[in-house]
């Protein structure tokens, strides 16, 4: 007893150091995400344009991620270049820190670091797949409150930018350091996965792609929204310091954290289904009162705006790791979906500064917020199309569970096979098998994954959700979608359907 309850200390211990280690990288990681696309503007004066190399960032980024796909066509492809994703990280981060030392290179700096940022992400997401959800829900909006609150102090002052580039540099290494040894990254199930296979798993992925660029759209159309008003607001760009504007941005994020860090332990579906299903009115909601509201009025429809979009934007972070982890996905396939996030981002910066930076005093506001409402109200109705059933349908199956639990335990409800066993022990066990086998020749009918396998047995027994969430241990949101995504392969809509397919199974 002794050895065990020493044993268990150790192991509580090791993870106490890895979720150490993972915050405290994440945090950097974090930073230096928000020094690389704000940093600029601390060395920008205010007469000066849009800023580019936030612009350029993105779309590095998005390249990145995009150019990932490819590498998803052959399984294990991840494990073969681990040694060059590493030094892509690296010494991109390197350079794109150095680049800032030079005002020329500011935009060059922002292309380069994006190829280091995404290397880094795809090695944070398989690092952070070894966690389970209720550890990602408080690791993720933690490490993004921890970074705002480091960055915003650092790029309020105004530093020059030799200063600057010597915090990114740190940044870039601190990270680094901490991601580089963690050998176990590389051998997840996943990377044996290709793309061709996490997209049959992932069935609902091209409509997930709207919630992925809209959410990336409306977080670019916030920050140049914010950018300009901050910029051409005679009350506040009159004072030489960016403190405003970073304030206003890091206080969104480190708001956002503390958010999702307070909810941690409550029912994540309920917010994340509400946070999906409102994009849209959330956008209509902020956006249009700032055509008719003065500067100030404005500045915190865009402060509401960025902050539900942070939000959004670290549950689908926490949603997506995973679903990697759970689905055994191909992280390079599910890495270059993400791009567009990024995408979106970049897209809503250039048509904000555009519409903003071509017309003085802000006549192309208007403009700017018909035009991305319009497109969150269009994009809505794809968004839908691609959410999982919500919780009344849920509510109606764990209704019949009671009903059909008696009918659906292997030991009572298999029909008998071959005639009747006169052994009890032996009918039990006839039944058991034949159930089973039943179960295992739908899922190769259908062709469900290993994890999607797992699911339809234990759905098949009579349970619900909530059971599947607390045996696989993972979000209720989660366990949701899975049973969706196996009833849209059986085209089915009832538990009794489940039932029907599965008894009408013939065994040969």
């Amino acid at each position: 007893m002794g050895a065990k309850t020493a044993l268990a200390q150790n192991d509580q211990s090791n993870g106490f150091l890895y979720a150490t280690r993972s915050l405290v990288g994440l945090a950097a990681f974090g930073s230096l995400l928000l020094v690389t696309i704000f940093g600029t503007y601390s060395l920008t004066a205010p007469e000066r344009g849009f800023p580019l190399p936030t612009v350029a960032l993105f779309a590095s980024i998005t390249v990145t991620l995009g150019l990932m796909r490819l590498g998803s066509k052959h399984p294990n492809t991840l494990s073969k270049i681990k040694q060059s994703v590493k030094y892509i990280a690296l010494i991109a981060g390197i350079i794109g820190a150095l680049c800032l030392l030079f005002e020329d290179l500011w935009v060059v700096s922002g292309i380069v670091e994006g190829a280091g940022i995404a290397a880094l992400s795809l090695m944070w997401v398989l690092d952070l797949c070894r966690y389970t959800y209720r550890m990602l829900t408080m690791l993720l909006p933690s490490a993004a409150t921890i970074a705002a609150l480091i960055t915003a102090p650092i790029l309020a002052l105004g530093l020059p930018p030799q200063t600057m580039a010597i915090i990114a540099l740190v940044l870039v290494l601190a990270t680094n350091a901490i991601i580089w040894p963690s050998n176990s990254i590389w051998n997840m199930a996943g990377l044996a996965i290709t793309g061709e296979q996490s997209q049959k798993r992932a069935i609902t992925a091209s409509n997930d792609r709207w919630t992925y660029a809209t959410i990336g759209l409306d977080i670019g159309f916030a920050i140049g929204a914010a950018y300009y008003l901050f910029r051409f607001s005679e009350d506040i760009a009159s004072a030489s310091a960016p403190f405003p504007f970073i304030l206003f941005i890091c206080g969104a994020v480190a708001c956002a954290g503390i958010f999702l860090l307070c909810r941690h332990n409550k029912d994540d579906y309920q917010l994340e289904a509400f946070a999906k299903d409102y994009i849209a009115l959330t956008v209509a909601l902020c956006g249009l009162p700032m055509t008719l509201l003065a500067t100030s009025a404005a500045i915190t429809c865009v402060a509401v705006l960025m902050l539900v979009m942070m939000v959004q934007l670290i549950i689908v972070a926490i949603a997506s790791i995973e679903f990697i982890r759970f689905e055994e996905l191909s992280p390079l396939w599910y890495a270059s979906e993400e791009s567009f996030v990024a995408g979106g981002a970049t897209l809503g910066l250039i048509f904000t500064g555009t519409c903003l930076a071509l017309t003085p005093n802000l006549p192309g506001f208007p403009i700017a917020v018909f035009v991305v409402v319009t497109f969150n109200i269009f994009s809505q109705t794809r968004i839908n199309l691609g959410s999982f059933p919500t919780n009344e349908f849920f509510k109606s199956l764990e209704d019949s569970t009671a009903t059909h639990t008696q009918e659906t335990e292997p030991a009572s409800s298999p029909p008998y096979i071959n005639g009747s066993p006169s052994d009890e022990g032996e009918l039990i066990g006839t039944q058991n098998g034949a159930w089973k086998r039943k179960i295992s020749l739908v899922c190769e009918e259908y062709q469900l994954s290993p994890r999607q396998s797992q699911i339809l047995e234990v759905l098949a027994k009579g349970r619900d959700a909530r059971y599947i969430e607390s045996h696989f241990c993972i979000s209720n949101s989660t366990a949701k979608s899975h049973i969706y995504n196996i009833y849209c392969k059986l085209d089915i809509h009832s538990r009794q359907e489940l039932l029907d397919i599965i008894e009408s199974t013939q065994i040969h």
